[in-house]
C-alpha cells in the first residue's frame, strides 16, 4: 500500500482511507508523542489506553504534547473510562 508520505509525515486521513478500502475498520496505534498527537489531531482515535507506573524518570521526553488549553473544560476527557491494575502500574482505558 503506497502512501504519499515521507518517514516523518504520514497523512492520517489518507492512511485510514486506504485501510478502509481494504476492509480494515479498526487498527491499534502504538507510538510516541508525535504519532499519538497526529492521530488525536485527525480525530482518528476512538479509544485511548494509557499505562502508568510508580517510576519517576525525571525530566525528559514528554509522553504526549498537546496544545495549551484555557480551562479544564477544554481538556481531553475520557468517557466510559475504566482502570485495571497491571503489575505495579495502572492501565487507564477510555473513549476519546
Amino acid at each position: 500500500m503506497a502512501l504519499d508520505a515521507d518517514r516523518n509525515n504520514v497523512d492520517i486521513e489518507q492512511l485510514l482511507e486506504k485501510l478502509r478500502a481494504r476492509g480494515i475498520s479498526s487498527i491499534l496505534v502504538e507510538g510516541g508523542p508525535t504519532t499519538l498527537r497526529s492521530f488525536l489531531e485527525a480525530s482518528a482515535i476512538d479509544w485511548l489506553q494509557l499505562h502508568t507506573s510508580p517510576i519517576l524518570f525525571g525530566s525528559g521526553k514528554d509522553v504526549l504534547t498537546l496544545p495549551a488549553i484555557e480551562s479544564v473544560d477544554d481538556a481531553l476527557q475520557l468517557r466510559n473510562a475504566f482502570y485495571v491494575a497491571v503489575g505495579n502500574g495502572m492501565m487507564i482505558t477510555g473513549q476519546v
